[in-house]
Formats: C-alpha cells, structure tokens, sequence
C-alpha cells in the first residue's frame, strides 16, 4: 500500500503521515482514553470497586480492555507513523528511521509501561 501525501512524498507500506486528518483524530481519540484512564484509575482505587454495581463493573472492565486495546494499537501506529525533521524541513517517511527515532526517543518506552496490565501482572505474580 504505497500512498502520497499531498506534497508528493511517496509513502512506503503502512506508512501513515503524521499530516493526515485520520491521524489527528487518532491522537485525539488516544488522549481521550487516558483522560478517562486518569479519572477512572484513581476512582477504582479508592473505592476499591464498591462505588459500582457488579454489571456496572463488567461493563466497565470491557471497556477498560478495548482502551486498553487502542493503546497497543497506538503503539504500532507510531512506528508507521512519519514526522518531519526539523533539520532537513521534509517528511521522514523510512520504516527504519520512525522506529529508531520512536524508540530513541524513550516515547515508545512510556506508551509500553503504561499500556502494560500492572494488575494484571501483579495478579499472576501473587498468585503464583
């Protein structure tokens, strides 16, 4: 799926362009779901699940688990997705480059610890 954006840089497979509308969105969306998460989190924790009923609780876990869900996603997104460099002034739309520069950049390390399932974890380790 080789695509162009409007300037005419050719865009390798998968690889979406951080001037898209789509993309925007997207990032919108993301920061929607961690608004939620920060308001939610802290709620759960203090209330230690007694401020909602059972079929509230299962609701809200299987929205918590596509949340949860988007934020992988967002991961793999942002290694497919090009940025501009500062320096040069063009598009950076290399698969190589958006990886290194995601990963170098420790970014990549935040979105992985915080769409990790810490209770989750926490769980299989004590129980085990």
């Amino acid at each position: 799926m080789d695509l162009k954006t409007k300037q005419g840089v050719k865009l390798g497979f998968m690889i979406f362009s951080y001037k898209w509308k789509s993309r925007m969105y997207w990032d919108v969306l993301v920061i929607i779901f961690a608004m939620y998460n920060s308001f939610m989190i802290p709620l759960e924790v203090a209330y230690s699940g007694a401020f909602f009923s059972e079929s509230d609780k299962a609701k809200i876990e299987i929205l918590e688990n596509c949340i949860d869900a988007c934020f992988c996603l967002d991961i793999i997104i942002s290694f497919r997705t090009s940025y501009l460099d500062a320096n040069l002034g063009h598009e950076i739309t290399s698969g190589k480059s958006i990886a290194y520069r995601y990963v170098k950049s420790g970014v990549f390390f935040m979105d992985l610890a915080a769409t990790l399932p810490i209770d989750l974890i926490v769980e299989m380790i004590l129980a085990g």
